[in-house]
């Protein structure tokens, strides 16, 4: 019998007996993000881990609360994904198409809940003055600036918001010319230090 993962372990003691039955509120804000290649990495490992984080880990929160959003009037779900998950983003390894699963998740979940009433968005955040960003040189966002643009754009029943200069600019690049934004990704690769095991 295989062995629960270390993510679903830690969905289970958050929602153990259903300690929260008044929430109408849920929040899938972790991330990891290994700083290695994805095809030629000096871990080979670190893209599942991503993925477990930041796919499974949203995928299992999401499980464990649709029943108790569902019999506090539908409640809402904010995913706090990222820019590198709304396109490529070769120098950001496996952490991009993780977050790129959860974008997709965020849409299946918003239909497969639309009955019991609860909504989903999908939060495109930018470079943030976090631990996980503290490697990043130039502009990070206040925190806290994030937040108030995710609640605004939940209030506005968006599905999918970019809550920063940065996630707004990137995708508007991003959409206007594909290939060139690919081409300027790989020379940000190749001039990003990143952990290849070598």
């Amino acid at each position: 019998m295989p062995r629960p993962s270390k993510a679903a372990g830690s969905v289970a003691l958050v929602t153990g007996a259903n300690a929260c039955p008044d929430v109408n509120l849920l929040v899938n804000n972790a991330g990891l993000f290994t700083n290695t290649r994805l095809v030629r990495p000096g871990d080979p490992d670190a893209a599942r881990r991503e993925m477990e984080v930041n796919y499974f880990g949203v995928l299992n929160m999401t499980r464990a609360f649709a029943p108790l959003l569902g019999a506090n009037d539908g409640g809402y779900i904010v995913n706090v994904l990222s820019v590198a998950g709304a396109f490529p983003a070769p120098f950001m390894g496996g952490y991009s198409p993780a977050k790129a699963a959860a974008l997709f998740l965020s849409s299946i979940t918003r239909s497969e809940l639309a009955d019991q009433g609860t909504e989903v968005i999908a939060l495109i955040v930018g470079s943030v003055d976090t631990r996980m960003a503290g490697h990043v040189q130039g502009r990070k966002e206040d925190p806290r600036d994030i937040v108030r643009a995710g609640l605004d754009a939940l209030d506005r029943g968006e599905h999918v918001a970019d809550t920063d200069f940065m996630a707004i600019d990137a995708r508007a690049r991003y959409a206007r010319d594909p290939a060139r934004y690919e081409r300027g990704m790989t020379k940000l690769l190749k001039a990003t230090v990143m952990d290849t095991g070598r």
